[in-house]
């Protein structure tokens, strides 16, 4: 936060902790930045793959960055970069989404499609996208139990870009010890999907 709004905000706390009022510091109004700062932790899961990246990202990670722009997604692309992590521009895309992202689900799906992806879906993503006469292929859950499933096409590197995983899958590929799709479902979650 420091860092997004230019104010030291540690070291205020620290001069408070020792008696300081944040009036005698000059700090007393809130600070509103006119941008949007993304911050993204650095994951080098090429270097330890064995490693289970379902348990949190303070044992693994080397660092962290921060995107800065006036724009979100610029904001987004610029922490992703720094990250070194190359988003896809071409391939496979996965959307799967939970009830209260429904409403977004459409425009991104369209937005991907417009971009030449590959849609794959599940579930209710997969009916609401094929209803609105956008292109996609269903793609089963692992508790499904179909082949296909998500974890043999990322597995597989048959999916570039992975987007949002639930809870159970996460404990499924654990069980399974599917470290790649485990780390790559990990390292491109956006969120929860149902």
């Amino acid at each position: 936060v420091s860092k997004a709004i230019g104010v030291p905000l540690a070291d205020y706390a620290a001069r408070c902790m020792v008696g300081e009022k944040l009036k005698e510091i000059g700090f007393t109004e809130q600070v509103i930045p006119h941008h949007y700062s993304v911050k993204e932790a650095v994951f080098p899961f090429n270097m330890f793959p064995e490693v289970d990246p379902v348990l949190g990202p303070e044992m693994r990670s080397t660092g962290e960055v921060l995107g800065i722009s006036p724009s979100f997604g610029e904001a987004y692309y610029k922490a992703q970069e720094a990250t070194r992590t190359k988003l896809p521009s071409e391939g496979t895309v996965l959307l799967s989404v939970c009830d209260r992202d429904k409403p977004e689900l459409l425009g991104v799906a369209k937005a991907f499609h417009e971009l030449g992806f590959h849609i794959v879906a599940t579930g209710k993503s997969y009916e609401m996208i094929k209803e609105a006469g956008i292109p996609a292929d269903h793609i089963f859950k692992l508790y499904e139990g179909g082949r296909p499933n998500i974890a043999d096409q990322i597995a597989n590197g048959e999916i570039q870009y992975p987007r949002r995983q639930d809870q159970r899958e996460r404990r499924q590929l654990h069980q399974k010890g599917c470290y790649q799709a485990q780390s790559s479902l990990y390292h491109h979650n956006g969120g929860c999907k149902g």
